[in-house]
């Protein structure tokens, strides 16, 4: 029995509204010692290549880590988060094509920051949003799909991958990954929300959650998106529930190895 990581939401048998409001406890201050990020990349710094730009702002960044960086959070090396901006290619702009890849470790510290060059015509840069211009696209900076994809593979193999609505960035990229590997911010229980029609759980925005469970100020309407900066929330979201997220992954791996195990004995021929 296999598990996708498009249709994974990850759940727990448990009272979801009693570990919601514990976990959301502690949450950091609004100064300027509060890890905040949404003052750590101006609207200029957001749309230029990690080779031309210094980042000397990690000090502030970085107290939303402390919490995290004892021995009780293990294999620190193994986690990485990743964020894609994409541009629209084909009639009307409509299908998307990655224009940029964001990608940081534990820490926050920025691994890889390219821009891509596209295969086909863009119709629709998707400015306003994801901050691409057709100059990023055709600068010394950027490269190739293929150049860029080797990269990827490469930082991402045997990691645990934090993001918010992985599905988009995994299809931009045309790669796949392990579900028990995968953190979605979109699909962990507690971070969705009910819809008042139906019932059933829906996603949140990553703005939403920022604000609701970091008590960060992200995404302004004054700016375009910041790749690196969603990928820093999506990863300080994770880290606030881990110990609750893991036990999740792990029951549901233990769950999947039994039903396994018993497809193998029926599978078996009998003597």
């Amino acid at each position: 029995m296999s598990f996708h990581s498009d249709s994974q939401i990850v759940s727990l048998p448990i009272d979801t509204k009693q570990t919601k409001k514990k976990w959301k406890g502690n949450r950091p201050r609004k100064d300027s010692d509060d890890g905040s990020v949404s003052s750590s990349l101006s609207s200029d710094e957001s749309t230029k290549p990690v080779s031309t730009r210094l980042e000397n702002n990690y000090h502030n960044y970085n107290n939303s880590y402390k919490r995290c960086s004892g021995n009780n959070f293990r294999k620190k090396k193994q986690h990485v988060a990743i964020d894609c901006e994409m541009v629209g290619v084909g009639e009307g702009g409509q299908f998307s094509s990655l224009a940029r890849v964001s990608i940081i470790d534990f820490y926050g510290n920025v691994v890889l920051d390219l821009y891509v060059k596209q295969r086909q015509e863009v119709v629709d840069y998707r400015t306003f949003v994801s901050g691409i211009t057709m100059e990023h696209l055709t600068s010394d900076h950027a490269v190739e799909f293929e150049e860029c994809l080797e990269l990827v593979k490469k930082i991402l193999k045997d990691k645990i991958l934090v993001g918010h609505g992985l599905k988009n960035d995994l299809s931009a990229l045309e790669i796949s990954h392990p579900w028990h590997q995968i953190r979605d911010t979109t699909k962990f229980k507690p971070f969705m929300k009910i819809r008042s029609k139906t019932g059933l759980l829906s996603p949140c925005k990553l703005k939403e959650l920022a604000k609701e469970w970091l008590g960060w100020d992200i995404q302004p309407h004054d700016r375009p998106h910041c790749p690196i900066e969603d990928a820093r929330t999506a990863l300080s979201l994770y880290k606030k529930v881990y110990r609750n997220w893991e036990k999740v992954v792990d029951y549901n791996m233990n769950r999947t190895r039994k039903i396994q195990n018993m497809q193998r004995r029926d599978d078996t021929p009998s003597e």
